[in-house]
């Protein structure tokens, strides 16, 4: 089934993919998948995506980036072309389903500088249990104690998945509490890092979702140790925006 769907003059074609079982919007010059046919236009997403993670510095042609909790792809997306031809985006994903999308984002822009892996960063290689809520949980996992309240996946540690690359420019991270864990696992990716930038997730303890997500103190102190200026936007009206930390090299 085919759809025309038009916001703010951008216009999209909507449509169910096969393959994934998700919804394909195709903006001019792009394509993004999605679990659901509803989702703001590309232009709004790439706005949020740059204004989001690209606050304190971006990625500059030819670099190389690691970004950690890809979802859908929709940064994914910018990364790839703000690196270019002669840099590399390595996207990490760990629901199976998300990756699914993930991976037809990547295909259907002709991402030729995207690296794909299907596994959860956490300080330790091994499995780990991360929820599995539907849709929306497709968007939003986080790591559960319980294996029965989720999917098992692969882990692996950022020092692990980084030692054969030969130069990391910009670690980006967004994995809903589990930062905790990868900061862990990452003392040689960081160190050899210029910019990092990481999600943390203590709005969703302060609003009841369990202290497991509050994460900045421990991961500001791993930054401040690996020698990284950290900023934040604490006068943000978006809590998720007041909880990101960037750290870039003093």
């Amino acid at each position: 089934m085919l759809y025309l769907a038009g916001r703010r003059r951008e216009f999209a074609y909507v449509h169910r993919d096969r393959l994934t079982g998700g919804w394909v919007h195709r903006y001019r010059g792009t394509s993004v998948v999605s679990p659901t046919p509803r989702g703001a236009p590309w232009s709004i997403r790439n706005r949020d995506s740059r204004d989001v993670w690209f606050w304190a510095g971006s990625p500059s042609p030819g670099d190389t980036v690691i970004e950690v909790g890809a979802e859908c792809g929709t940064d994914t997306v910018v990364l790839s072309r703000m690196v270019g031809p002669t840099g590399r985006v390595i996207a990490i994903e760990a629901h199976p389903g998300t990756f699914e999308f993930l991976a037809r984002a990547v295909e259907l822009n002709k991402l030729d500088n995207v690296s794909l892996v299907n596994a959860a960063v956490a300080d330790a290689p091994g499995v780990l249990t991360i929820s599995d809520d539907g849709v929306d949980g497709i968007l939003s996992n986080n790591v559960v104690t319980s294996a029965d309240a989720g999917v098992t996946v692969k882990a692996v540690t950022l020092d692990e998945l980084s030692e054969g690359l030969a130069r990391v420019d910009m670690v980006r991270m967004n994995i809903e509490g589990a930062e905790k864990l990868a900061v862990r696992g990452m003392d040689q990716t960081a160190r050899r890092a210029s910019l990092v930038i990481i999600g943390c997730h203590d709005f969703r303890a302060d609003r009841g979702d369990g202290e497991e997500f509050r994460s900045s103190t421990e991961v500001e102190a791993a930054l401040e140790s690996w020698g990284f200026d950290v900023q934040r936007r604490a006068d943000d009206a978006r809590p998720w925006v007041r909880d990101t930390l960037y750290g870039r090299r003093s």
